[in-house]
Parts: structure tokens; sequence; C-alpha cells
């Protein structure tokens, strides 16, 4: 069982109060390797979570696994992989690391409709994106610099997605699944479908989680669901780099930290100016998610969460929390 710090419990104790349907599960990978789980009422180790953007480190891992299998190159330009009009287009590596100027590229067209008949609490604003939809986007830019500072978007991953797919033949959810299954060995982190969640409430009514279509490129960047168990081992495949495309993610891109930023990014993680912290954090719908882990220190925090309200960000404070009580000795296990 987790001991966790006065500060700690305050937390997690105000985040849980809010609703009687709150949720949160947190997973703690310590130096030794030893790991441990903490669940609130309602909520089991198997309680499926949506991740949101975390979901786009699995699908850098992905990209960077066809890397290592010399179907990708981080220094190739997109359109050699997809059939696009003549221009200057971002390279892979700008795609992953969020630096390839693309951060309002989806169409307000696409997203506004879904927003405006239903927040984003309760429906997916991509939900109408399709391959179709993610190329004509990046046709109508054509004129990409070769060096944009960070500026994080869902619209790369897409295109990633759609790369992914073009090079291999295969469906990207088929490329996605089949890696965390047999390469990860995960059974219950899969592409969020109707089947494989749970129902969200707010204040005794119902919630409906965001829908997927398997076609959507999108899901790239926020379809996929887990729980704890699984997003613990997925911090401790982290730790220890025994995959060298997982690895790989790890490498720092300078060239995405901004000048007054302290934020930059890594192939396929956020990390921090003279930082050995990695770090993603994700929301859909009420879901919010938050991963930080330290390869040199070997110690990681997994938070995820259900709750629809002010505090529901408060899972990667709460993470943020457990990492540093974890670094001072604050969080032990019995």
């Amino acid at each position: 069982m987790l001991n966790f710090s006065k500060k700690a419990n305050e937390t997690i104790n105000e985040y849980l109060s809010m609703w009687d349907t709150n949720k949160l599960a947190i997973g703690v990978v310590f130096p030794n390797g030893e790991r441990d789980f903490y669940v609130s009422k309602g909520a089991q180790l198997n309680t499926p979570f949506d991740i949101g953007s975390i979901s786009k480190t699995f699908t850098a891992a992905l990209i960077l696994k066809l890397v290592s299998e010399g179907k990708i190159s981080l220094d190739a330009y997109v359109d050699e992989y997809i059939d696009l009009p003549k221009g200057r287009y971002p390279k892979i590596s700008q795609l992953l690391t969020h630096t390839a100027g693309c951060r309002y590229l989806t169409p307000i067209e696409i997203t506004l409709p879904t927003l405006l008949k239903k927040s984003y609490q309760k429906a997916n604003p991509y939900r109408h994106a399709s391959e179709k939809t993610v190329i004509k986007c990046l046709s109508r830019r054509r004129h990409c610099k070769e060096n944009y500072h960070y500026s994080y978007s869902d619209f790369p991953y897409a295109v990633l997605a759609i790369v992914a797919s073009r090079v291999t033949g295969e469906p990207f959810p088929n490329l996605l699944e089949n890696m965390i299954e047999n390469d990860f060995g995960f059974l219950k982190t899969q592409i969020a479908r109707r089947n494989n969640r749970e129902i969200s409430y707010y204040k005794g009514h119902e919630i409906p989680s965001w829908d997927w279509e398997l076609s959507n490129p999108y899901i790239s960047g926020g379809g996929i669901v887990s729980n704890i168990v699984d997003m613990t081992e997925y911090a401790s495949l982290q730790l220890k780099e025994e995959l060298s495309y997982v690895r790989l993610s790890h490498k720092l891109w300078e060239n995405s930290f901004q000048k007054h930023s302290n934020v930059g990014t890594c192939l396929g993680w956020h990390t921090y100016k003279k930082s050995n912290q990695l770090w993603h954090v994700g929301g859909v719908g009420t879901y919010r998610s938050s991963v930080i882990f330290n390869v040199k220190r070997r110690i990681a925090i997994v938070v995820l969460g259900n709750s629809k309200g002010k505090k529901s960000a408060n899972v990667h404070y709460l993470a943020k929390l457990l990492y540093s009580d974890i670094q001072r000795k604050k969080l032990s296990f019995d």
C-alpha cells in the first residue's frame, strides 16, 4: 500500500470529494524496480481510462520502430511518403517534436460544428476528420520553414498516422495495436471503442465518451484507452530502455525549446531544460492523465483520473507532487 505525504493526501481527497463518481488511479515505480498502486473508491486496477494525448508517445514509438526497420527516415520530408502537391513540407522529425508549425492547421470547419453542438467534455471535436481532410489541410501548407520552435498540436500526429499506413500498407490502428500487444505485451491497452470504455458521470448524469472511427488518423494523438497496471508497466518499459526505438523516443530535440520557455521535446516525450525528467499529459472528455519518469533516477509516476470540473487538471499537479515526494523519500509503500 502506498503511503502518501500529507500534501498528496489532501490533493487526492480534494479531487475525489467534488463528486461521488470521480475516479483516480495511481501507479508508482520505485528506484529498486518495485511497483505499487492506489485506486479510489469505484475504480479497480483494471478500470479503463482514456489516456488522451499520452497516445502520442505510443505513436512516436511506432514511427521510431519503422525508422529502425528502415521504412521511414527522420530526415525525410512528408511528401516522400504521401502524394502531395509540390511544395516544402515538414520533416518526420519536425512532426514528432511539434516543430513543424502546425499548431492551427486543423481547419475550424472540422472542429467547430461539434464544439458548438456539444462541449469538449461531451464530444470529440475531431470526430469528422479523415485521411482526406488531413491531406487536404497539409496540402494548403506548402511552405514549411526548416526551423520552427515548439508549438504543440494534434495535427502532426494525424499526419504521422497516415505516413505509417502508407509505408506499411496496413491500417494505422492495426499497426499500433500490434505493437502494443506483441512488443509491449499489453492486452488492455487498445484503441478506444465503445465496448472497452467506462461510462463517465457528472452530477449523476452520464457523460458520453469521445467516439472514434478506426479510419480517423487523429486516433494517433488521443485515441488510446488503458488501465493503471498497463500504464505503470509502460512507464517501467521507458525506464528499462530495452527496446531501441523506445530509447530513441527519449532523445532530446534541441530546436524544440522556445526562447522564453523551459519546456521542450524529445522524439516522443516532453522535457525541461537541464533536466532528466521526461513527461506527457493527456486529456479527452472528462479524462485526464499524466506520466512522469526519470531514467537516471529509475523512478516513474502515473496518474489517471476521470472527473468533470475545475479540479480535473489536478491530475498532472498530483503527478508532479508525487514525483517530488518520491525524490525526497516522502512516498513509500508497505
